[in-house]
């Protein structure tokens, strides 16, 4: 069943829960708990129908739709087998308009992260991302964080965020050979987190801590031939104190 509820804005509602979709590589991932929250809410006072879901016509398949915004209220209706309700946005005709609206909507509310907002921008075909996730790739460090990769890999020269600085034509890739460099050290190390954030930039700073290169080669050994397995590992400066207590360097 889907009829029509006209109030000062079109605002549909349907039981056929098959007629809207996610889009698996642009919407957000479904967080359990965000998604128990608003059935909670729904509960206590439902007020689906004055916030309705987001969604634009599917391109692929007709009388389909594809959610902009509400994956969770959508979500959290879907399991309570209650109605949705949601908009129709007809000014999206094309998955890369969806995937610009959403990113428009999510930074604008700040929930999306920096990483969220740039695996979207990979996943709709930017240029830039392509080469840089394809340069990670080949310094085998496709497994750390896509915004760690961005950091390491650019170097910005103009102002604004990372995600602004990676859609400008200004940026381009500096650190190629250093995270090339850095993959190759990695790949030497036996231990679970060294994709991480917190270990990654652990053994950059071991990287950048002289320019002797002797010196640079004896510490990066090191970090090679430390067992990693023990340390919580919960940030950065747990590594250098780690380090600092086996090897007496300080790389702070």
């Amino acid at each position: 069943m889907s009829k029509k509820i006209y109030t000062k804005r079109t605002i549909n509602l349907t039981t056929d829960y098959s007629s809207i979709e996610l889009m698996s590589t642009i919407n957000r991932k479904i967080k359990t708990a965000n998604v128990n929250n608003i059935k909670r809410s729904i509960l206590k006072n439902d007020l689906t129908a004055s916030n309705p879901i987001i969604v634009f016509r599917n391109p692929k398949k007709k009388g389909k739709f594809l959610v902009i915004d509400g994956q969770h209220r959508l979500t959290a209706c879907i399991e309570l087998g209650l109605p949705i309700y949601y908009v129709i946005d007809e000014t999206i005709k094309t998955l890369k308009e969806a995937g610009d609206a959403i990113l428009l909507l999510n930074n604008n509310s700040k929930s999306y992260t920096a990483g969220e907002t740039l695996q979207t921008r990979l996943d709709l075909g930017c240029s830039k991302l392509r080469k840089m996730k394809k340069v990670l790739n080949d310094a085998k460090l496709g497994d750390i964080p896509i915004q760690l990769g961005a950091s390491l890999l650019y170097q910005f020269q103009i102002g604004g965020s990372l995600n602004r600085a990676l859609t400008s034509d200004k940026v381009r890739i500096r650190h190629e050979e250093s995270v090339r460099e850095l993959g190759n050290i990695l790949s030497t190390i036996d231990f679970e987190k060294k994709f991480t954030q917190a270990f990654v930039m652990f053994v950059v700073k071991g990287m950048k801590f002289t320019d002797d290169k002797r010196e640079r080669n004896r510490l990066l050994r090191e970090i090679r031939d430390i067992d990693w397995t023990e340390t919580p590992g919960r940030n950065t400066k747990d590594y250098i104190d780690l380090f600092l207590e086996q090897t007496g360097e300080d790389l702070r």
